[in-house]
C-alpha cells in the first residue's frame, strides 16, 4: 500500500515522475523473469530514474505514434466533412486512446532485456510482425484490463491523476505482461 501511495505522490512531480517509469520497467523486468506479481522495492533511485528515461522513451514511440495518428485522422476526417461528421469523426481518436495502454505494454515488453538504449533509435529493430502477433493474439485478454486503466485515469481526473496512473499503469502493464509471456510458450 505505502508503494501504491509513494508511486502515485510521485507521479504529479514532473522530471522526478521518471522514477515512476523506472518503477514500471522494473516491475516488467521482475514479472518477464518471475512471471508472477510483486511489487518492487523503490530501491536503486539513479537506476530507476534511467529507465524511466528509456521507458518514456518507449511511450513516446509505442503510445505517441497512435495518439498522434488518431489525432491526425479525426482532425483530417473533421475538417474534409466540413464538420457535419460531428462525433463520428472522434472514432479515430477514441480508438487511438484505447489501443495506447496496449501498444505501451508491447512497446514494454519487446524491449525488456535490451541492454543498449541505441537499439531503440534505429528503426529497423522494430519488429512489426511481432508487434502485429502480440495485438491479434492479446486484444481480447487486453480489452477489459485497457478500458479499466482509462476509466481509472477519467474517474480520477486531474486531482487524482497520479494515483489513477500509477495504480492503473502497475496492474495493467503486469497483466498484460502476464498475458504476452503466455503467448510465448
Amino acid at each position: 500500500m505505502i508503494k501504491l501511495l509513494f508511486g502515485g505522490l510521485l507521479s504529479y512531480v514532473p522530471i522526478v515522475n521518471f522514477l515512476v517509469f523506472g518503477y514500471f520497467w522494473k516491475l516488467a523486468t521482475e514479472v518477464k523473469k518471475s512471471k508472477s506479481p510483486s511489487f518492487p522495492q523503490w530501491t536503486d533511485w539513479p537506476k530507476l530514474f534511467t529507465d524511466g528515461c528509456y521507458m518514456v522513451l518507449i511511450c513516446i514511440f509505442f503510445v505517441g505514434a497512435p495518439l498522434t495518428l488518431g489525432w491526425i485522422l479525426t482532425e483530417l476526417l473533421y475538417g474534409l466533412s466540413g464538420g457535419y461528421l460531428g462525433t463520428l469523426s472522434e472514432i479515430p481518436r477514441s480508438l487511438a486512446i484505447f489501443v495506447a495502454p496496449m501498444m505501451g505494454a508491447i512497446g514494454t515488453y519487446l524491449y525488456l532485456g535490451t541492454p543498449d538504449w541505441s537499439i531503440f533509435f534505429d528503426i529497423r529493430n522494430v519488429d512489426v510482425a511481432k508487434i502485429k502477433k502480440l495485438i491479434l493474439k492479446s486484444w481480447k485478454s487486453l480489452v477489459v484490463p485497457s478500458l479499466a486503466f482509462l476509466a481509472l485515469l477519467y474517474v480520477g481526473g486531474w486531482a487524482l491523476y497520479g494515483f489513477g496512473f500509477f495504480l492503473g499503469g502497475t496492474i495493467f502493464l503486469t497483466h498484460a505482461l502476464l498475458v504476452f509471456t503466455s503467448l510465448e510458450k
